[in-house]
């Protein structure tokens, strides 16, 4: 992920309790910068997109990327939760490869 970049994109695969499937309902995300406070996702009021089979999708602000290491924690009523850590490179360094 690029630190402040814009149109990034992050996922999870959620499972339901209940049947061990693929979770289908609504999906919240938490965003911590840096070990921070954990705050809701401000885009759509954290609500993420349902791609299909249990995978859903958040497309953060750059203020949501701005920092070294950011975990998107995935909910939903009757999910287990997800988080997913992504550590950020600079732009700069991204384009170099």
């Amino acid at each position: 992920m690029i630190r402040g970049g814009p149109s990034q994109v992050v996922g999870a695969q959620m499972i339901s309790v209940a049947t061990g499937g693929s979770y289908i309902g609504t999906v919240t995300v938490h965003i911590t910068i840096d070990g921070g406070i954990q705050t809701t996702g401000s885009v759509n009021s954290g609500i993420c997109t349902d791609e299909g089979f249990g995978f859903y999708t958040y497309f953060p602000t750059e203020a949501e990327t701005d920092g070294i290491v950011i975990a998107f924690t995935f909910t939903g009523t009757g999910a287990l939760n997800v988080t997913t850590q992504c550590f950020t490179v600079s732009d700069q360094l991204a384009g170099a490869a």
